[in-house]
């Protein structure tokens, strides 16, 4: 079939010719709906429509990005289809994993874009059963208002409390468990007077009883040292005692010094006290002094009776200290007011003798 076309120019985009604005008329001799050069010709001289543009296939379109009007609206009977829900369930219920079953398939963790490395756990709390291992230390413990107390459980199935410990908290123990130490006299068991704890043989229970001959293993020996305490108590009581020893003096002690070399108090008896004191060692420039006290009465305080004091190298070093009397106590004391030259040590040689 033959076709004669009057148009301007034109334009060839594959097999489809489209023709431009009319302007001067020219022929072109197209035979069989094809031009000269064999392409087909259609819609020549008018605007193109949906039918004119070429339908390109999704694998084709490498790039580029659509917009959200260029996305398809899909029908509902699709995702109905795909998904064993009603619509109510996607509005009401949480989203089920099961639903899409291929999407959650390993491997599923690394299909998570934009996930936090770590998923720190947020502060809480936990109950005592759970803490199932492991040790306390002593810092977690509760702590007592009160010093001296002890964690303890009064009532059975209650909790502990911090209390005293009781004289009912101690078990008895077997002496056998009682392996060092030292029992006070009011722990030993009450005797009789004028007997002694006698043993009655190996495991039985010994008991009080009077001393006879044949429980003392050396007589004769116990006869002596009863004779040696009788002795020395009767010459306590009726001769003379020696008192001797050094007073000392440093150059480093706390001046005015005082001591003390007789002391008899309580002694409530009638005594006197006499000897000698060395005072070699005094020089030049140092000075001491010689009390004797004396007390009047029980509760009474000492009161001096006699005092001296010495100064510098003496001719007779060897004081003699004159007999004094007393009856509730006699107190000589040797005193300097000022520290010595040097270290200073006074020997001194005393009696304390009772009346009869």
């Amino acid at each position: 079939m033959g076709l004669r076309v009057t148009h301007r120019s034109v334009k060839q985009c594959d097999e489809v010719l489209y023709a431009d604005e009319w302007n001067d008329v020219h022929s072109v001799e197209v035979v069989d709906d094809v031009d000269f050069s064999g392409k087909r010709i259609r819609n020549v001289g008018a605007p193109a429509t949906d039918m004119d543009v070429p339908r390109a296939r999704a694998e084709d379109i490498l790039s580029g990005v659509f917009s959200l009007e260029r996305i398809p609206s899909i029908d509902w009977t699709r995702i109905s289809d795909n998904f064993p829900r009603v619509i109510g369930d996607l509005v009401s219920s949480p989203f089920s994993r099961g639903w899409i079953s291929d999407f959650f398939n390993p491997p599923f963790w690394g299909s998570i874009p934009d996930k936090p490395s770590v998923f720190p756990p947020e502060p809480h709390l936990h109950d005592a059963v759970d803490v199932a291992s492991g040790r306390l230390s002593l810092s977690r413990l509760p702590t007592s208002p009160s010093a001296g107390r002890f964690l303890v459980v009064r009532e059975g199935g209650g909790d502990p409390v911090y209390d005293v410990l009781r004289e009912s908290d101690i078990p008895g123990l077997d002496a056998s468990k009682i392996v060092s130490g030292r029992f006070p006299m009011g722990r030993m068991p009450s005797g009789v007077s004028g007997c002694f704890l006698k043993a009655q043989g190996v495991g039985v229970d010994p008991v009080y009883a009077p001393i006879t001959v044949s429980d003392i293993s050396d007589y004769g020996q116990l006869l002596d040292d009863i004779r040696v305490i009788v002795r020395e108590e009767l010459e306590e009581a009726t001769s003379c005692v020696k008192i001797e020893g050094s007073a000392v003096f440093l150059t480093t002690d706390t001046y005015p010094k005082t001591v003390t070399i007789v002391d008899t108090d309580g002694l409530n008896a009638v005594h006197f006290v006499e000897g000698y004191v060395d005072l070699s060692q005094l020089s030049t420039d140092e000075l001491i002094t010689v009390t004797l006290r004396v007390k009047l009465d029980a509760e009474g305080d000492y009161h001096a009776t006699s005092e001296k004091t010495y100064g510098g190298v003496q001719a007779l070093p060897a004081l003699h200290v004159l007999k004094t009397l007393g009856y509730y106590g006699l107190r000589m004391q040797l005193t300097m007011p000022s520290p010595p030259s040097s270290d200073r040590t006074f020997k001194y040689l005393m009696f304390r003798c009772r009346v009869p």
